[in-house]
């Protein structure tokens, strides 16, 4: 049996299995009728296709935007996550609506996402269709192993392949190196949808991240609420991998001895750097802002740029140490009245006094 044969076997046991849990006499949760025969599908797509695949569930949070149903791996790498709709939701996102909407918006973020109703199936990027949605010849909540004809196998087969092949995308720029502006752009989105989920997890009294807010209050921010508590937390993490994604060298620039990133940073902690003249000094940021981040990202950007023209300057200054040179008696002589300081302005006096 060949493999577009055996994808579309496979695909129409999944549609069986979904027709036989809609129409039993007791009722679940539609959406949780897919569960079980999705797993199966993905087990026995990837025993088809020669892959490794694992679907790892993911918990869900009553009444919450939560998380993607699963997160599959490819070879013990995670490639995407995957959201599953009852059947008749569908899969395109400009007919989602309150719950399914404010949801998506949500999971935007995520850079490879496949969401399935059982009859349409879509792959987002960023919150960006992929191609196009595919939608099955028939209904999988009542046609059983009818609703998936042959084309439909091949064109999900498709998409399934395009999904598990996603590799991460770090930007560079046109020398090779990594684009800090690109990889920012590329973080924010992500940043949001991590404070979200530790907002939601904050509520949780179990989770983790409870205690470590306790913590995090105890031993710095006594009044951070649990919105600021999620978005430093969010700015923290992004912060660490644009700092770890900079390339050594501009976290170690200097000038004259100063290392320019680490004295930027020194200064905004909680106790502060340097020496203290004012009162003012014993102001401290309460918390990693937002603007921190803008600040901390222009001088990454603008020290890498420096960086970037060292060898443009190192030929400019070989090109003038190595050209003519002025004496210092062939230059015009200064004027008397232009060596005479400026008199100093009266109170009152107008700057734009032409009589002076």
């Amino acid at each position: 049996m060949n493999k577009p044969t055996l994808i579309h076997t496979v695909l129409q046991d999944f549609a069986a299995a979904v027709t036989d849990k809609m129409t039993q006499i007791t009722a679940g949760e539609p959406e949780d009728q897919l569960r079980a025969p999705f797993e199966t599908f993905m087990a026995a797509t990837a025993r088809a296709l020669g892959w490794n695949i694992v679907c790892t569930g993911e918990t869900t949070l009553p009444d919450r935007l939560g998380r993607p149903d699963y997160a599959v791996h490819r070879n013990q790498l995670l490639a995407g996550y995957v959201e599953l709709k009852a059947a008749g939701v569908g899969a395109t996102a400009t007919r989602f609506r309150g719950h399914n909407r404010g949801q998506f918006k949500r999971f935007s973020a995520i850079p490879n996402l496949l969401y399935t109703d059982g009859n349409e199936w879509a792959l987002y990027r960023d919150g960006i269709v992929v191609d196009k949605v595919v939608r099955l010849a028939g209904d999988v909540a009542v046609d059983g192993r009818n609703a998936a004809i042959l084309q439909d196998a091949q064109a999900i087969e498709g998409l399934l392949r395009d999904f598990l092949s996603w590799q991460p995308f770090i930007p560079t720029d046109r020398k090779g190196k990594i684009d800090l502006k690109g990889f920012a752009a590329l973080l924010a989105p992500l940043c949001r949808m991590l404070r979200d989920d530790v907002t939601d997890a904050l509520k949780q009294p179990a989770s983790p991240l409870v205690q470590l807010a306790r913590d995090w209050r105890q031993l710095l921010f006594p009044d951070a609420s649990d919105t600021r508590f999620a978005d430093a937390y969010a700015q923290t993490v992004a912060f660490a991998l644009l700092l770890g994604r900079s390339e050594g060298a501009v976290y170690a620039f200097e000038v004259s001895g100063l290392k320019v990133v680490q004295s930027w940073l020194k200064y905004r902690m909680k106790k502060g750097a340097g020496r203290q003249s004012s009162p003012l000094d014993h102001i401290r940021p309460a918390y990693w802002t937002s603007q921190f981040t803008t600040e901390l990202l222009e001088l990454l950007w603008m020290l890498e740029e420096t960086m970037a023209i060292y060898p443009e300057q190192e030929i400019l200054l070989k090109a003038v140490i190595g050209g003519d040179c002025f004496q210092a008696d062939e230059l015009p002589t200064v004027p008397a009245e232009m060596r005479k300081p400026p008199r100093a302005r009266t109170l009152g006096e107008s700057l734009f006094d032409t009589t002076l």
